[in-house]
Parts: C-alpha cells; sequence; structure tokens
C-alpha cells in the first residue's frame, strides 16, 4: 500500500527542501511576487496582488519567485475536518545566534524496563509526555516519560523482527490522520543489512485524570505500518534520523567518522515494497580530527518550523539553521553544523536528542544502561 499524502505541496528548490507548516486558514510568511485570488490570510514581504475574504480554505492560482520556505496547502473535501499539522512552536533566540546554556539534569529515567536510551522526542500532541524507546536488544516497545523522567508507561509495537532501534521522530501520520510515532530500526554496525525499516504507527493517547497524566494501561499494544528501506550503492549503519513536519520526507544520517552520507526518503511512502532511498550529500562531521569515536552522528530532530536540526555526537549537539541561500537544512554539505551544546560529561554515551516542547530548549539523555538523567540545555535570553 502506497500512502499518499492529502495535501499538495508546493516546492521552492530541491523536494526535500524543509518548511515550516501554514494550517487551514492560517497566516505564514513568504518572499517573492505573485498573483492570485482565493479565501484565506496571510502575511509576506514582497510585491503582488490577490482577493480573498474570511478564514479557512483556498484556492488559487499565482507565480512566484525565489526561494524560501515550503508552503504547504491543504486540498479539503466537504465535511472533511483537514488534515492534521504540526504544531509550530517558538524557537530560541534569531536565525544564526541561538545560544544555550550548559546542560542541567532535570530529572532521572525512572523505567529500570528503559534500557540503553537511544531515541527520545517530544510528545506533538500531548502536553509533558515525551517518548523513548532503548536501542538494540531491547524489546519493540516505545516508553512514555514525563519531562522529568517519570514513567508514564508503554506501547507494544505488533512487531517481531525488531533488530535496532536508533532513533525516534514525530510527524502527521503519512495520511495526514493524526500525529504518529516514526521509530527508526536501522543500526547496522557491520554494515550487512539487506534493508532497514522505519515503524510508522498512531501516537498513544495518555489519558488525564484530575489535571495530571496517567500512565498509559498496561499492555497497550500498537499496530505499526512498515517501511522497507535499503541505500545507493551499499549498506548504511544510520541512527539519526528525522521526520520533516509537513511528512514530505525523511532524513537519515549514516555513522560514519569521514563522508558520512545523509539520505532522503520523499514521501509517498510505500508499505508494500523496498524503497532505495536517496543519497542527497555527503560531509565531514564535526569533532576532534584525532578523535575519531567524537565525529560520529548518534541522533538528530527537526524543529517543528523545518528550518533548525540538532545533530548530536557523543561530545556535544550542533546545531544547523536553514538559510535564504540554502532552504533545505538536510544540506549539511552546505550549512555550517554550529556546537551549541558541549557534553554533559555525565553523558558516557550520549545518542538521544530532541528539542523539548517548549521548541527552545534542548533535551538529551544518555545510552548508558538503565536510570540515566534527563538533561536540558536552556535557551539563554
Amino acid at each position: 500500500m502506497r500512502l499518499s499524502p492529502i495535501i499538495a505541496v508546493c516546492v521552492c528548490g530541491l523536494g526535500a527542501a524543509s518548511c515550516a507548516p501554514t494550517p487551514a486558514g492560517g497566516e505564514g510568511e513568504g518572499e517573492g511576487e505573485g498573483e492570485g485570488e482565493g479565501e484565506g490570510e496571510g502575511e509576506g514581504e514582497g510585491e503582488g496582488e490577490g482577493e480573498g475574504e474570511g478564514e479557512g480554505e483556498g484556492e488559487g492560482e499565482g507565480e512566484g519567485e525565489g526561494e524560501g520556505e515550503r508552503l504547504i496547502t491543504p486540498v479539503l473535501v466537504e465535511g472533511d475536518p483537514g488534515p492534521w499539522l504540526m504544531p509550530l512552536r517558538p524557537r530560541c533566540g534569531v536565525p544564526g545566534e541561538a545560544s544555550f546554556a550548559a546542560s542541567t539534569a532535570v530529572g532521572t529515567l525512572e523505567s529500570d524496563a528503559l534500557r540503553e536510551v537511544s531515541g527520545i522526542v517530544a510528545s506533538p500532541s500531548q502536553l509533558g509526555v515525551y517518548w523513548a524507546h532503548a536501542d538494540s536488544g531491547g524489546d519493540a516497545e516505545v516508553y512514555a516519560v514525563a519531562p522529568d523522567g517519570t514513567d508514564l508507561g508503554r506501547a507494544i509495537i505488533d512487531d517481531e523482527n525488531a533488530i535496532d532501534f536508533e532513533d525516534i521522530s514525530v510527524g502527521p501520520c503519512p495520511d495526514f490522520s493524526g500525529p504518529c510515532l516514526y521509530v527508526a530500526d536501522v543500526g547496522d554496525n557491520n554494515e550487512n543489512r539487506d534493508n532497514a525499516r522505519i515503524l510508522v504507527f498512531p501516537e498513544p493517547q495518555l489519558s488525564v485524570v484530575d489535571g495530571n497524566v496517567a500512565p498509559l494501561p498496561d499492555g497497550t499494544v500498537v499496530v505499526a505500518e512498515r517501511l522497507r528501506i535499503s541505500y545507493p550503492d551499499r549498506p548504511a549503519n544510520v541512527e539519526a534520523v528525522a521526520v520533516f513536519p509537513d511528512a514530505s520526507a525523511i532524513m537519515l544520517i549514516e555513522k560514519q567518522p569521514n563522508d558520512a552520507r545523509v539520505f532522503i526518503y520523499e514521501a509517498p511512502f510505500d508499505t508494500d515494497d523496498n524503497v532505495e532511498v536517496v543519497e542527497l550529500a555527503t560531509f565531514d562531521p564535526p569533532g576532534f580530527q584525532f578523535a575519531e569515536l567524537t565525529r560520529l552522528v548518534t541522533g538528530a530532530d527537526l524543529h517543528t518550523d523545518g528550518q533548525h536540526l540538532v545533530v548530536r555526537t557523543y561530545v556535544g549537539v550542533y546545531l544547523v539553521e536553514a538559510t535564504d541561500e540554502m532552504p533545505d537544512v538536510a544540506r549539511l554539505d552546505v550549512l555550517p553544523l554550529r556546537q551549541v551544546v558541549t557534553g554533559p560529561l555525565t553523558e558516557g554515551q550520549g545518542e538521544a536528542v530532541a528539542f523539548d516542547q517548549t521548541g527552545r530548549n534542548i533535551m538529551t539523555v544518555s545510552e548508558d544502561d538503565t536510570n540515566q538523567p534527563v538533561n536540558l540545555a536552556t535557551c539563554e535570553p
């Protein structure tokens, strides 16, 4: 079954370029020239003419020039509530000047079952909920945790073939029916897997009791779609995976100290056949030249604006920001990786990284055994 987006996407530049979702009937920003008419509201810079009224869905034709963000135009049908889109969260500072304080522990992972955490991500739909998973050797499960690491239960994935979960991301489900978790079973230390997999399933919803989030019922099972992928030329050991906020593509970063490859799997996603992803770029990860271990990418997360990417290694976290000249945040061969977090030293084998639910801070967790501290690098004014 081919999972096709129910939205039309207007792309400026490369097909996998990042974007900030513009909800139906919402407001957005852009640059260029154009003409059109329809219903809706918008703000922009440049010259143009248009007619419109009210808020909501719209149709129109126009022409434009220049590079910028991808704009999403939902294709709505009568009686359809419309596609679910990622919430747009604030970012830290202004482009090029974001600064973060040193990481400090804000809690400890409570669950003894959550061993060797290699991925964590903020829930896009439930306040105070994060999702984490264990590394290779763990069960096919995802764990709900509070920002301070409090255990909020687990969901069992209906999959008997889990090999090596390495990262977790969130985004609209491929059919835009709601939020989905994307669990990347892509680890391949020996680089001998014929294909890797990404498991996609609707985000489990926790209950709220007396104003507090209640843990998932024991034995919660989720049914996942399986996206099987392979790489051009040769297998790849990948530990960093991020879904673009409009579900237009999935980004994968190879764990290599030199000439690390960046791959893109563009929608529509296919649950029937193996898909060979596209090699978008190669780059030399930052770190110490005399120590290859410091130059291995172990995790990544995309901001909900699609313009900011955090990439982590064993020794720190780097921020990548799209620019007007290069709007595709996946072009790590062109865009600089600026270190914004060092260590922390309490993380002996740092792998998990995510923007927190404010969108302004960076959360990290180490892969070392159980009950690891949850560290937060907060945005500095």
